[in-house]
């Protein structure tokens, strides 16, 4: 969820732009009316629609953001609002300042429609973001902010490490099975996460699941063609019953 003060700054801003409903406003954004209620509803999402907003209601985006500063930029003019929230200690569209600490909201994939080639690499469209601080993510990974994102797991091939429904961070930077871990793989057109390991001299890749019911396989390096990694998994969140 974002800070609520920034949805309803969202709210006045569209109100004071002459939009009466929230229905009325994302025909004019060209965006589905959930998605946009949504974000007045301090939903996921809001920090990378927030430039599409501040343009078409005419504000400042670090007043949007932060409510620092005029409502409106001097000149009334997005370009102008724009160059003076760059100039900001705000860093644009990466991160939120929230409480005097910087959020970064990272995609959120479905695995089952992840595969294809613009699979965790930004190309594709998230189903949502979660925000994480910036500190604890530099914890977790060394990874760039720009090779991460979430996969939704599904199914329980992994169980009981992970459950359908976990949330899971994978580093794509990460493509080779190099030391044995927890990948997101894409074998023949479906994503999957999986145990991966190499063979040190025949290079033989296997691929094991946690759960006792799915036996592993084993890819030859001739046969590798039909395997391709996206990433390996650095983190894991679920919702507790």
């Amino acid at each position: 969820m974002v800070d609520q003060k920034m949805a309803d700054r969202l709210a006045r801003a569209r109100k004071a732009a002459g939009y009466e409903t929230q229905r009325d406003a994302a025909e004019a954004l060209g965006v589905r009316e959930p998605t946009y209620r949504s974000h007045e509803n301090g939903g996921r999402g809001f920090a990378r629609s927030v430039e599409k907003y501040a343009r078409k209601f005419k504000v400042r985006v670090e007043w949007l953001l932060s409510g620092t500063g005029d409502m409106k930029p001097g000149g009334d003019t997005y370009r102008e609002s724009l160059q003076d929230y760059q100039s900001s200690d705000i860093v644009f569209p990466d991160t939120v300042e929230i409480s005097g600490e910087d959020y970064r909201p990272l995609p959120v994939y479905d695995m089952r429609a992840s595969a294809g080639p613009g699979a965790l690499n930004h190309e594709g469209e998230p189903m949502s973001y979660a925000v994480f601080n910036d500190n604890y993510l530099r914890r977790v990974t060394r990874a760039k902010p720009d090779q991460l994102a979430i996969i939704e797991v599904h199914g329980d091939s992994m169980w009981p490490t992970l459950h359908s429904g976990d949330q899971v961070l994978i580093d794509t930077s990460q493509t080779m099975i190099r030391a044995p871990g927890i990948y997101a793989i894409d074998i023949d057109g479906d994503v999957v996460i999986k145990r991966g390991s190499r063979h040190p001299v025949d290079k033989v890749v296997t691929i094991a699941s946690d759960n006792e019911a799915y036996p592993p396989y084993e890819i030859s390096e001739q046969n590798a063609v039909n395997l391709r990694v996206l990433g390996k998994a650095v983190w894991t969140g679920r919702m507790l019953a």
